[in-house]
């Protein structure tokens, strides 16, 4: 059975969706940091979701910064479902005036080739000056939020929301009045979250805004001994500990594979509970390396235990000669991830 939370008035979402990140469905999706091969991508964007929604997915999370809104436009037309039996989650960037977001809107529909979306977040207040995107700061807030309340009005999206609001950017959303998001994205992983993230989880639960974790499957998780020690005694995958710790704390999940079995075994992650000990267990462990990370440029640790489902805890591995280490080295893409895009590796 879809297991959804409500995050506003009629409006359920599932807990678990797939994220569409040029990273996690093909290395020619270039999202702005590298040229985008448009027909690999949209070719890559169309074959993950079709895949998805075949082995149960329903939501779909996507960006107009993700360079893949016309893969999932062609999935969602070969697919032939109806538009109601999916979640479209989009996101989209602050602008100066309310007139440029509610254009930036429009595109990023007319590019899925969609009417409305269930959800429509802003995405990254902090922005990216150097592309030409303005951060969400002094009016453009309240230009970008003022526009999205009249996208909800005119029926454009179902909910409105945030994604990498800190407690201090949603401090400034709230004052700005009107109606408060519904929801607000977060990273969330073991051992790799923001120092702040029980603030944003406290304040959001405080104001009855719904929470979804990002980049839950996208640093070290997936290959900590700690992690694998509460798989095992689950019978579980390290990626369903990893997901199960999100979702447990009542937020939802972004997840991307290119593999049937993956997404099958995500969307049942939320099928067995962790002990509070687990929780506390896995809550505990120290970032490795300081938040926020770009995802490019990063030492990749290889999770070689990520999908197994392990009899008994696992022994720490033999440490490797410097010539074996570095003939066991992945090659990496410019995004610091490996090439073999059928891995968790690349999930946002």
């Amino acid at each position: 059975m879809l297991h959804t939370r409500p995050i506003a008035f009629g409006v359920e979402m599932p807990v678990i969706a797939m994220g569409t990140p040029h990273s996690a469905t093909s290395i020619c999706c270039g999202g702005g940091a590298l040229p985008v091969n448009h027909t690999c991508c949209d070719a890559a964007m169309r074959d993950a979701a079709l895949l998805w929604w075949a082995t149960g997915g329903v939501a779909v999370e996507t960006s107009m910064a993700y360079g893949t809104g016309i893969g999932l436009g062609q999935a969602l037309t070969e697919s032939r479902l109806p538009r109601e039996s999916v979640f479209i989650h989009g996101k989209v960037q602050c602008r100066a005036t309310a007139t440029a977001v509610m254009a930036l809107i429009h595109e990023h529909l007319a590019e899925i080739g969609i009417r409305y979306f269930d959800l429509l977040t802003i995405h990254y207040p902090a922005g990216v000056p150097a592309r030409g995107v303005p951060s969400c700061g002094g009016a453009n807030l309240s230009s970008t939020w003022g526009a999205f309340e009249a996208a909800r009005a005119a029926g454009l999206t179902r909910a409105i929301g945030s994604s990498g609001f800190n407690v201090s950017w949603l401090s400034s959303l709230f004052a700005l009045g009107g109606p408060p998001p519904a929801y607000n994205q977060y990273a969330m992983e073991v051992a790799a979250s923001p120092s702040d993230l029980q603030h944003v989880l406290t304040f959001c639960r405080s104001h009855n805004v719904s929470v979804g974790g990002f980049s839950s499957l996208s640093h070290d998780c997936l290959g900590l001994l700690a992690v694998a020690s509460v798989a095992a005694a689950h019978n579980r995958t390290t990626a369903d500990v990893c997901l199960r710790w999100v979702t447990q704390q009542g937020a939802h999940a972004v997840v991307s594979s290119t593999r049937a079995g993956y997404d099958t075994d995500d969307l049942r992650s939320t099928s067995f509970s962790l002990t509070a000990d687990d929780m506390r267990l896995l809550s505990s462990l120290s970032p490795s390396l300081p938040y926020p990370r770009r995802l490019w440029g990063r030492p990749w640790r290889q999770g070689t235990s990520g999908r197994r489902r392990f009899p008994s805890p696992p022994s720490p591995p033999p440490q490797p000669t410097t010539a074996a280490a570095s003939a066991e080295v992945p090659q990496l893409d410019d995004f610091g991830c490996p090439t073999n895009r059928g891995s968790h590796s690349c999930d946002v």
